[in-house]
């Protein structure tokens, strides 16, 4: 009996642990894809291809804006 309270309490420790490590990817996960989202909203902005120069130098600039910010 004692032993197998031993492994059980073993097992729920080692599922606890399971459950926290799986919390904390579904957290970076959530994390990713709302900065996804959010890159790809502004860059979206840029998607234009019409405008006259200046509006084309813009988006041009804030897209080097963007891709400077990126995490390597």
């Amino acid at each position: 009996y004692n032993n197998l309270c031993k492994v059980a309490e073993s097992n729920l420790k080692k599922t606890e642990d399971y459950v926290n490590e799986h919390q904390l990817y579904q957290d970076t996960y959530q994390q990713c894809q709302h900065w996804l989202s959010t890159i790809r909203d502004r860059a979206a902005v840029c998607a234009e291809l019409s405008g006259d120069k200046q509006t084309l130098q813009n988006r041009l600039e804030r897209l080097q804006d963007l891709i400077g910010n990126l995490p390597e």
